[in-house]
């Protein structure tokens, strides 16, 4: 059964074929413009660049050694004592659970980073595209920013509150659109 043909927007129909010339990398001594901070796109870029930045702080305080205390030294060792049944034979102490969550909010932020800039810099990537995601990133930093100030935790609270606050001025600063810009 022969597959239908791949189309994207703005009509390529084969995601291998070569990158036309007009695309193409150019030395950076020769770039006009990063593309991905072209006017009307630069808060939404800034704003993936600091999901970035929150992933890489994050991941930086995940294996950064914690303050010593008695009082740190004593939950650690009942995290790392406390072991449950999760299936499959696996047995992970309530320390191990932990560290996996801290490291996959490390990188979904980052893979989210990613993902945006991906579209900032495609020029077939519409305004309404842009403006979707950028709502929500916006949605998404501020529903993380109310679990950190309920649970009082301040420092990606403040992280995520600024994320936040780019993503809003991706949406309400005017940006210059053409008809065709979908």
């Amino acid at each position: 059964m022969a597959r239908p043909p791949f189309r994207r927007a703005g009509g390529r129909s084969d995601p291998f074929a070569p990158v036309p010339a007009s695309v193409e990398a150019r030395p950076l001594e020769q770039a006009e413009e990063v593309p991905v901070f072209r006017p009307g796109r630069r808060f939404f870029s800034a704003a993936s660049l600091a999901l970035l930045l929150v992933a890489l702080l994050h991941a930086l305080g995940h294996v950064s050694p914690p303050p010593e205390n008695a009082g740190r030294r004593a939950v650690r060792a009942v995290m790392e004592a406390y072991h449950f049944d999760a299936g499959l034979g696996m047995r992970p102490s309530a320390q191990d659970v932990l560290d996996s969550l801290s490291l996959t909010m490390s990188i979904a932020l980052a893979w989210l980073g990613i993902l945006n800039l991906i579209a900032a810099r495609d020029q077939e990537t519409s305004w309404r595209l842009i403006d979707r995601l950028a709502l929500l990133g916006a949605v998404a930093a501020f529903a993380l920013v109310v679990v950190y100030a309920v649970f009082r935790v301040f420092p990606p609270l403040l992280s995520l509150a600024v994320v936040d606050g780019l993503f809003v001025l991706a949406l309400v600063v005017p940006t210059p659109r053409s008809a065709s810009d979908g």
